[in-house]
């Protein structure tokens, strides 16, 4: 399996400071020497490129763990349960989640906070889209 979202994220981070390509090496092998030689460009010595390659890895590895951590986390709902389908509803209505949203069962919590004028500051967990198969969408 090829998964080139590491590259990808990394390069991100560090757009200038990572060279994915591999290394070319001359017939004598002296081509260190030469880049020794070579008068100073401005770009990352080579002493430094791992700290912060580490660094950007280890961010990566920290975001990649919060993220499956938020796809695991099944605490995330809650139920409000009612003598009556009329008490439902007058309670939906009263608190104007009902009209806004028209849906009785099933409602967005964040939608939800926003039409009862609640301020939720808790972290937001970025979602990315699904990767969508073409050959599948056009069996359907």
């Amino acid at each position: 399996m090829n998964d080139d979202t590491t590259d990808f994220e990394l390069t991100e981070i560090y757009p200038d400071e990572i060279d994915m390509s591999a290394p070319s090496i001359d017939d004598d092998g002296d081509e260190e020497e030469e880049d020794l030689k070579k008068e100073p460009t401005g770009e990352v010595a080579p002493g430094e490129k791992l700290p912060r390659l580490r660094s950007a890895l280890q961010q990566q590895m920290a975001d990649q763990q919060q993220r499956m951590r938020d796809a695991c986390d099944s605490e995330f709902w809650v139920a409000f349960c009612f003598q009556t389908r009329a008490q439902k509803e007058e309670f939906l209505t009263k608190t104007g989640i009902l009209p806004a949203l028209d849906e009785d069962k099933y409602v967005d919590g964040m939608e939800a906070a926003k039409i009862l004028g609640v301020t939720l500051e808790s972290r937001v967990p970025k979602w990315t889209e699904p990767k969508v198969s073409k050959r599948l969408v056009g069996l359907t």
